[in-house]
């Protein structure tokens, strides 16, 4: 039995549920800093323009590093990673435990950043809505 056929359908599942919750968080935080863009240019003293980059460019590097690097440990753990049971994406590294533990360890802590980024977010949007009265909680919704 090879270790993509240890897989099982739970598992994968588990695997979608996941990928999906991360696109869909993604997509809230990014909405969120847009729309809080201006009210972080005034109070920053930068124009709306630089803000607006500092979002996309954040934004950018997690859809870019998020999944090369779970790409990158997947391949170095020995299993064969599909796009969506479409096609074999072929492994750019053989199995190495010193390489999918150091790809684990990045993986997890942009992860984690991106984390962060979005609980500051949502603590922005409420300290908006709740402290400062303002409508930027109810244009987000």
């Amino acid at each position: 039995m090879t270790k993509n056929e240890e897989l099982s359908r739970g598992k994968l599942f588990i695997l979608n549920v996941a990928i999906g919750l991360g696109t869909f968080i993604q997509v809230l935080d990014t909405s969120i800093a847009n729309v809080a863009i201006p009210y972080i240019a005034g109070n920053l003293s930068v124009s709306a323009d630089q803000g607006t980059w500092v979002i996309t460019s954040f934004s950018a590097s997690n859809a870019i590093v998020l999944p090369l690097t779970g790409w990158l440990m997947t391949s170095a753990a020995g299993y064969t990673v599909s796009f969506f049971g479409l096609f074999i994406i072929p492994a750019p590294i053989s199995a190495n435990e010193q390489a999918k533990a150091l790809f684990g360890t990045l993986h997890e802590g942009f992860a984690y950043a991106l984390i962060v980024a979005i609980i500051i977010h949502i603590l922005a949007a409420l300290k908006h809505h709740f402290i400062d009265k303002d409508d930027i909680l109810r244009r987000m919704l």
